[in-house]
Order: C-alpha cells, then structure tokens, then sequence
C-alpha cells in the first residue's frame, strides 16, 4: 500500500532519508516489506541507498515508522522512468517526455486511453500533456494525433510516469 505523503509514517520516514541529505520521492508498506523511493538531483548511489536502509532499521526499533525493524526493507532510486503519483512527482517532471494511462469511463469526451508527450503544466486538478509534432515514436495504444495539448483531470489517471528518451 502506497503511503500518503500527510501520513505520520510518511513523515518519519522523510525525516530520516532527509537526515542523509536525500528526499524521500516514494513509500509503499506492506506486511513484512517496505519499499522506499529516495532522490537526489545530483543522482542516488548505492552507498546513499545502503545508509538509508541502516538508518531505517536503527530508526524502526525505537520509533513507530509504519514498519518494524523485522521487516524486509528496500531502499532504491525511482529511476529514469519514475512513477508519477503525487503533485511534487509532476511538478519535478515539468516539459519531461511522460506517458500517462487515462481512466477514460470517468470522462466525457473523448480521450485515447494513453498519451505519450511532454508534461506543460500540473496543478492540484489537472495535468496537462502535450503529444505530437516531434517525431517521437507513439504508444500503439495511442491514436495517431497531431500536435495537441489534453487536459487531463488528475482524478482519471490511471498511471503515469517519466518516458525518459534514451
């Protein structure tokens, strides 16, 4: 279960990562795993991810962190293709290439069910994408469209996350 980043366990936990000079980017507790998303804009190396996990574990025992120190503890980077799942994550990805999957029943109009562009502006209701006119490779799923932003409401998004061009 992804935790809510209000939560007091999410929290604790950032206060922890933040301590080693990192921002916790995401957190997902489940019985006996927890799976913890750390970012640095300078990159994240395996050193960083192995003093997180030491830090949680040491933390764990004495403090209510959502977890126990028992449990199986994973501490890594998001990644180039990062999830995008709260409004920081968007934010962080304005004008990236981003792919989002489109909850289309909760809609009136007509959207395809995936777009594929550069991610132009975020707010508390909405994203908004831009897709065609760059000669980037489209999602099969996606029909062929010509350069166009879509408003999308946040609360039909499905998935999404970076598509990061190699």
């Amino acid at each position: 279960m992804f935790v809510d980043i209000d939560s007091d366990h999410w929290k604790k936990v950032s206060s922890v990562v933040s301590s080693e000079g990192l921002e916790l980017y995401d957190l997902e507790i489940s019985s006996g795993s927890v799976q913890v998303n750390i970012f640095s804009p300078n990159g994240v190396k395996s050193e960083d991810c192995t003093r997180v996990c030491k830090r949680l574990i040491v933390q764990s025992s004495v403090e209510d962190l959502g977890f126990n120190s028992e449990a199986h503890i994973e501490v890594h980077s998001p990644g180039v293709n990062r999830r995008l799942r709260v409004l920081s994550h968007y934010e962080s990805a304005l004008e990236q290439n981003v792919k989002v999957v489109i909850n289309t029943d909760l809609l009136d109009e007509e959207f395809p069910s995936e777009l594929v562009g550069t991610l132009k502006s975020v707010d508390s209701e909405k994203v908004v994408v831009e897709v065609g006119g760059s000669g980037r490779k489209k999602s099969k799923k996606s029909k062929d469209l010509v350069k166009k932003k879509w408003e999308v409401p946040l609360t039909a998004v499905k998935k999404a996350r970076i598509d990061f061009i190699f």
